[in-house]
């Protein structure tokens, strides 16, 4: 990269000025060794790369921020999930986060995110942690060629910076954790704490963002496909099996977490998988269980012996959230990009009855479940409210699972909403006049 591209296009363009030594799209085995010099992790018997997140044994969404501003302000639905951040405060974490940077020797990784290539987004992450970049090498779409890399220019870009840490009355953040997103700026800041997942949900956050404004619905499921170009897709809160459920040996795997919808069908947004391997085995789930007894896969928070480095998924003692970052493409027969029907038209042809009719009955039931999460979603805010001061780790579950909720309601709004953005099911007051609004308008 030449001095030129470097000030329009590179570190210095986001703020990172005296740096310490930048390594650039470094493969599996010099991450490796990067983080073995850096005393970042332990290398496994069988060859993962084994590290402890410390503190924060998951993520941290009562720390996660969306600046206020007037480019992305209408798009937002502002809550307990999306918690606003003045420009302001944004600046000034920035600022201080730079000066930390200086000197500081970073990885820097040039990837896509989605498999689709009409839909794909060109992204840069920054890791102050080597281990961190293989992750996010894991997680998303690297670009492999040297060539290509020349001309990569990120959309966005995220700056993670695990020492850093805010200060509530300086930043406005509610702890010395933080999660920071400015779509006006297309930049992510993520610092205080150790675990790498945040990097994968705030690229998710911000497809969640860019997505529907192209017509592409964003879901948190899993998702795989049939012989026949059948989609089937699996959704869940975290935890509840979706991964398990889509990694069948006769169907391909589209992906186990994160998907769009569009037109002509579902597209996985990652490149791997991220999951939970407490009491893994190989005779319930051989795909997963695999690829925790491979060179390049991470396990966060996985309990290893001392001595002979053998690894024991059944122990706890950390975290009842212990995670695997794992390059899957390699071992399940993945569907690459938007593959086959959607699932709408594999639905529709399965209909054997009367079309319109069914179609209006699941619109139906759809205005009726719409109601129903509204009522779910505004009791978890008031509870989340509630909890501020009495119950943090509580109120931090209730916040994720108010997050997934509302991403599922949004699933069900898509059906209901007028190209205007009109709710159909606006002002019923009972579960019965949303089901009726929703077919009449």
């Amino acid at each position: 990269m030449t001095i030129q591209v470097e000030r329009a296009h590179g570190l210095e363009a986001l703020g990172i000025v005296r740096s310490g030594r930048v390594h650039w799209n470094l493969g599996t085995a010099a991450l490796y060794e990067e983080a073995l010099r850096r005393s970042e992790g332990h290398l496994a018997a069988e060859g993962p790369l084994v590290c402890k997140t410390g503190q924060h044994t998951g993520r941290s969404p009562n720390d996660k921020f969306v600046v206020k501003e007037p480019t992305s302000e209408k798009h937002v639905h502002w809550g307990a999930v999306n918690r606003p951040i003045d420009e302001a405060k944004f600046d000034q974490l920035h600022k201080d986060m730079m000066a930390h940077l200086q000197d500081k020797e970073l990885y820097v990784l040039d990837a896509w995110a989605g498999t689709d290539p009409a839909f794909r987004l060109p992204i840069r992450v920054v890791n102050e942690f080597a281990w961190h970049n293989l992750f996010a090498r894991n997680m998303f779409l690297p670009e492999n060629d040297p060539q290509k890399r020349t001309s990569h220019r990120p959309e966005f870009t995220v700056i993670d910076a695990p020492h850093f840490k805010s200060d509530p009355a300086r930043h406005g953040t509610r702890s010395d954790v933080f999660i920071f997103v400015h779509f006006g700026r297309k930049l992510v800041l993520i610092g205080g704490t150790h675990y790498a997942g945040e990097i994968k949900k705030s690229i998710f956050t911000i497809l969640n963002y860019t997505l529907p404004l192209q017509g592409v619905l964003s879901m948190h499921c899993s998702a795989n496909i049939g012989a026949a170009g059948d989609t089937a897709l699996f959704f869940g809160l975290s935890g509840t099996g979706k991964t398990t459920l889509s990694s069948d040996p006769e169907r391909r795997l589209i992906g186990d977490d994160e998907h769009g919808w569009s037109d002509t069908g579902v597209f996985n947004f990652e490149g791997g998988c991220y999951a939970k391997v407490i009491k893994l085995s190989q005779e319930a789930e051989p795909q997963i269980y695999g690829t925790t007894r491979r060179f390049g896969t991470i396990l966060e928070n996985v309990a290893i012996d001392p001595d002979t480095r053998a690894l024991n998924l059944d122990d706890a003692s950390m975290t009842e959230n212990p995670r695997g970052s794992m390059d899957t493409r390699p071992d399940f027969s993945t569907a690459a990009a938007a593959a086959g029907r959607s699932p709408a038209d594999v639905l529709l042809d399965e209909l054997k009855h009367d079309e319109v009719a069914s179609q209006l009955d699941a619109i139906s039931h759809l205005g009726a479940l719409d109601f129903v999460y509204s009522s779910i979603v505004a009791d978890h805010r008031q509870a989340i409210d509630k909890l501020e001061q009495l119950d943090l780790v509580t109120q931090d579950l209730l916040i994720e699972q108010s997050e997934q909720l509302e991403q599922f309601q949004w699933f069900v709004r898509a059906h209901l909403e007028s190209s205007t953005g009109s709710l159909a099911t606006a002002g019923a007051a009972t579960e019965e006049q949303a089901a009726r609004k929703a077919t009449t308008g």
